[in-house]
């Protein structure tokens, strides 16, 4: 019985002296509350874990209280621990421990495309590494209160039912019962306590610097705003970045959301604006898009913090900082946060903002943001109904040879973007037609998680390379098209990446031409061939109500998807002003890829073949 054996465990060893809250040894850096202290009948489990890229293996350490109102758990429980490729309980890959013996067994299992429990016939994809007993918190109270378990999962098992784990987004899972044990091959997911995280388990080995003695804090926030009765809102409140006399870098940023809508602030950024010192700016407060918004809020567009719904606390690298301050630039700044408000919740006052930690003591290199993706435009839109549908945003040679300097810049960085019905984002790096390291990629995105992700090693971007972006998106529960814009059901595909040495190229990004948009129209109007026939295209709303008129028939969807892939396309490439560099940007190619990245191979032992399946020689 687990709690006779536990207890009796416990005495025969003496116990272990240390409590859970000490439990971030040096080898298992990462650390995630699968069940946060509080909620549900536990108190609180915990995961700890560790990367070895050499080997390609994840060690974790799973933390998981043994009581409930100071009494042991009932007897034949089981725990799981399990991962997800899309945060349901569908195909998912588990390790259960139960207890037939008073020690933990651990049995892999998998779920069907019903999230239905069942033992997995391999045995050696998770390996139990170590278990332990860990004490109370203290007072006349001796009895164990966790039970610890190490164990090991390569990246890649080579098994058809496991979750193969790469380095984007995924989805944890952690279930608890009593009502039966693994001896039927089967668990009832919906009769156990069932609860999820995500997280990046791969993440990069580099860890963030500790913040020097003199460091500074300004907040930059929202003052009592009374947010609109509406479910889209961007925003907008200038001030002054205090302290800006001298020149400072930005080593750290953070989210500092007002208890009770961390549901509805969706993502912020802070815009610096490029004006010469003393040029006055009005104190705006008010929705970003308003008419009468003042012309002096135009070169607010250098972004130097983001954040989105899901991040942590960004920290730069010891040898860069975003440059704040100083002799002859403005200290001025634009706090903008999208409000997304879908039950139209009224009376809801925020003073949301970004923390920013800052100092004098300058670091080698000023860091930027380089914006890449599509333009928020209805130009790129999403047919309803589909469950694996793309659109592409081009970063072209022609604007990275005017913005980018001729030694590069050093990517180090990234944020991928898009609204709920994005699915996966990634960057293509093209030199020269030949495609080379990714500028990350999340093959299982979610829009409530949208971490600033540290890159393994810089990527060098050079005058002349090109970035391409892309989304996948799933509608199939949406009856109507899904519009490219700025409002929480309209979509976004951006890559927000984060570099060094800062240079003037701040937004480069594309749209399908407005040429390619009217033969599109026309042919789908049945009037292709009909010279006399003119598409008014003379607006963004123009643009979305001939979408909205669409009827998207299957041949129609394959049509706009090919449109989105080789037509024509507009291009964004903007200075930190806000105004575009000198070039052609209409009616342009979009760049190829002459020569792909080839696809990497998994490390999978060949399956033999039966004796008469064998090629003849």
């Amino acid at each position: 019985m687990l709690s006779a054996s536990l207890i009796l465990l416990y005495l025969i060893t003496g116990g272990l002296n240390y409590s859970v809250d000490s439990l971030q040894h040096p080898t298992f850096p990462y650390r995630l509350l699968l069940v946060p202290e509080g909620r549900g009948s536990d108190r609180a489990a915990e995961l700890f874990w560790a990367v070895d890229f050499d080997t390609e293996t994840v060690d974790f350490r799973l933390s998981v209280p043994l009581r409930h109102n100071h009494r042991l758990r009932k007897n034949g429980e089981w725990f799981a621990f399990g991962l997800s490729p899309d945060g349901t309980l569908v195909n998912a890959d588990l390790a259960v421990f139960w207890f037939p013996y008073g020690k933990p067994k651990l049995t892999e299992a998998y779920t069907d495309d019903k999230g239905a429990v069942y033992k997995d016939g391999n045995t050696r994809d998770y390996i139990l590494l170590d278990w332990r007993i860990v004490p109370g918190g203290g007072g006349d109270d001796e009895s164990p209160t966790n039970l610890e378990v190490e164990f090991r999962r390569k990246f890649d098992t080579c098994d058809r039912r496991d979750y193969r784990i790469e380095s984007g987004t995924v989805d944890l899972f952690y279930l608890r019962g009593n009502h039966s044990t693994l001896s039927s091959g089967y668990i009832d997911p919906s009769k156990a306590e069932i609860a999820n995280q995500r997280a990046q388990l791969l993440r990069s080995t580099r860890r963030a610097p500790p913040l020097p003695s003199t460091v500074k804090t300004a907040d930059i926030t929202m003052h009592n705003t009374e947010a609109p009765n509406q479910v889209t809102t961007y925003w907008c409140r200038v001030q002054k970045f205090p302290d800006a006399v001298e020149n400072h870098h930005i080593i750290q940023y953070e989210s500092v959301i007002t208890p009770g809508n961390e549901d509805i602030v969706h993502h912020m950024e802070v815009f610096h604006c490029i004006l010469p010192e003393g040029v006055e700016v009005p104190d705006y407060n008010g929705e970003c898009e308003d008419e009468d918004q003042p012309p002096e809020l135009e070169p607010c567009k250098r972004v130097i913090g983001a954040w989105a719904m899901g991040a942590p606390a960004f920290s730069y690298p010891e040898e860069a900082g975003v440059p704040i301050g100083g002799s002859g630039i403005s200290s001025y700044v634009m706090l903008q946060v999208h409000y997304n408000n879908p039950s139209i919740r009224e009376g809801v006052v925020d003073s949301s903002g970004i923390r920013f930690r800052y100092t004098s003591s300058l670091r080698p290199h000023d860091a930027g943001i380089l914006e890449v993706g599509a333009t928020y435009s209805p130009n790129l839109s999403v047919p309803p109904t589909s469950d694996g549908f793309y659109l592409t945003g081009y970063c072209t040679p022609d604007c990275t040879d005017k913005g980018i300097p001729d030694q590069g810049i050093r990517v180090f960085a990234s944020q991928l973007h898009t609204h709920l019905s994005g699915t996966a984002v990634w960057t293509k790096h093209i030199r020269n037609g030949v495609e080379i390291q990714e500028l990350n990629r999340d093959d299982h995105y979610s829009s409530m998680f949208q971490e600033i992700r540290l890159l393994q090693q810089d990527v060098v971007v050079l005058p002349g390379d090109t970035l391409i972006t892309t989304c996948r998106y799933d509608t199939s529960s949406r009856p109507n098209v899904t519009l490219g814009g700025f409002g929480i059901q309209d979509e976004m595909c951006v890559n927000y990446m984060h570099y060094y040495p800062t240079m003037g190229l701040e937004v480069c990004k594309s749209t399908v031409a407005k040429t390619a948009l009217k033969t599109f129209f026309k042919f789908v109007d049945g009037r292709a061939g009909d010279k006399p026939y003119d598409v008014t295209l003379t607006s963004p709303s123009a643009v979305a109500g001939r979408f909205r008129d669409v009827t998207w028939t299957p041949s129609v969807k394959l049509l706009w998807q090919y449109v989105i892939n080789q037509a024509p396309i507009d291009i964004e490439c903007l200075q930190s002003s806000g105004r575009p560099f000198h070039g052609t940007w209409k009616d342009q190619l979009p760049p190829g890829v002459k020569f792909p990245l080839p696809r990497r191979r998994r490390k999978c032992p060949t399956r033999r073949l039966h004796p008469f399946l064998k090629k003849l020689p």
